[in-house]
């Protein structure tokens, strides 16, 4: 009976310590989604990914209107879009080189899941917006003489979610949400008509 009682006290205290468990990291896995080609030229551009957020936090935990806990990446949000960003570009048609025009500048302006966990499960708001710059360049003559112009497309491309889901979030199905509305933004992105007839025009 001893024995019965001691074992039913160690289960007791594993399931608190994992029920209080709180990773501190999110592994996010941003996928290159199905892009069909969009120029067929090769063109030439250049490309740049910046972190522009005001906070480095991607999920945050609120329980009746204030913050509890707030969540980042495990690997660096930048390296990981600026790697999907440029393989996107080249399913589009583009051939990626550097110091050249066009150039397209992505800034990651906002990257944000708000999850909160009600009684009967909970809803995760998602929200991402990023930039992108076009810069394009022209020699043109004028009076004899040679002057650079410079022609700009500031776009900026949001998304917004809402996860509805039974019991208690998961990091899992938070992880594949975020993916997923990345994966859907950057298609966004590279098949918008005005992004891609700026840098090929």
């Amino acid at each position: 009976m001893k024995m019965r009682h001691f074992c039913l006290l160690l289960l007791s205290i594993a399931l608190s310590a994992c029920s209080s468990y709180s990773p501190r990291y999110i592994a996010l896995n941003p996928q290159v989604p199905l892009i069909n080609v969009q120029t067929a030229q090769k063109d030439n551009i250049s490309i740049d990914t910046f972190d522009m957020r005001s906070s480095p936090y991607v999920v945050r935990f609120i329980d009746d209107g204030k913050v509890t806990r707030q969540v980042t990446t495990s690997e660096p949000l930048v390296d990981q879009m600026n790697n999907v960003l440029r393989k996107s570009l080249e399913e589009a048609g583009y051939q990626l080189t550097s110091n050249t025009f066009p150039s397209v500048t992505f800034n990651i302006e906002k990257l944000q899941t708000n999850v909160d966990d009600g009684i009967f499960g909970f809803t995760a708001n998602t929200e991402i917006i990023i930039n992108a710059i076009v810069k394009k360049q022209r020699e043109i003559i004028s009076n004899g003489a040679t002057q650079t112009e410079t022609n700009t497309l500031n776009k900026r491309f949001r998304i917004k979610a809402m996860l509805k889901k039974p019991l208690t979030p998961d990091f899992a199905t938070l992880e594949l949400e975020i993916n997923q509305q990345l994966a859907l933004l950057t298609q966004e992105m590279m098949t918008d008509a005005e992004f891609n007839q700026f840098i090929q025009g």
